[in-house]
């Protein structure tokens, strides 16, 4: 073996040690829940390491970690998109058809709170409609029980003029 082949082996092992052990410490950072370090450490895997047997494997660990609700790095358009660079830089990935389904799902999620969204705007305009026909309905009757005390009011100033009548008539 001459000089340099020997220099290229020992780099290439030394390269494929730091390699190993990058995608090492993005994993122990993902399984304790520190998705914010996992996706900086499978990014930098990725970008240093693109060619990499198992860059594939960061790129889907990265969108998993983006699409952690609660933590810090929960993007799903960094998920997405980091779903849609491994479907097309892996075409031959295991993870492409788990990609596909997930980016199905984020899709669904999207368009569900959309319709949550526009569900509480129109909750908000029925709640807005709920209380101004209240409002117009306490008026109409405050006025109701107004004209009804009017009434009873006449019938009884009725009564007593009917009755001061009856006893005129009485005496006659």
């Amino acid at each position: 073996m001459t000089r340099s082949t020997a220099w290229t082996l020992g780099a290439t092992t030394l390269l494929l040690a730091a390699c190993a052990s990058g995608l090492k410490e993005a994993d122990r950072s993902f399984a304790a829940g520190d998705y914010l370090q996992a996706a900086a450490a499978y990014e930098t895997y990725v970008d240093r390491h693109p060619k990499a047997a198992d860059a594939d494997d960061a790129l889907f660990r990265l969108a998993l970690a983006c699409t952690m609700p609660g933590s810090r790095v929960y993007d799903r358009a960094r998920a997405r998109a980091t779903l849609d660079r491994l479907v097309e830089r892996y075409p031959q990935s295991p993870h492409r058809s788990t990609a596909g389904a997930l980016l199905g799902l984020l899709g669904r999620l999207d368009e569900v709170e959309a319709e949550a969204a526009r569900t509480a705007e129109r909750l908000a305009a029925a709640e807005a409609a709920a209380v101004e026909t209240k409002r117009v309905g306490d008026e109409q009757v405050g006025r109701l029980r107004a004209n009804l005390a009017e009434s009873e009011a006449q019938v009884k100033r009725l009564r007593d003029e009917l009755n001061r009548l009856k006893s005129i008539d009485l005496r006659r």
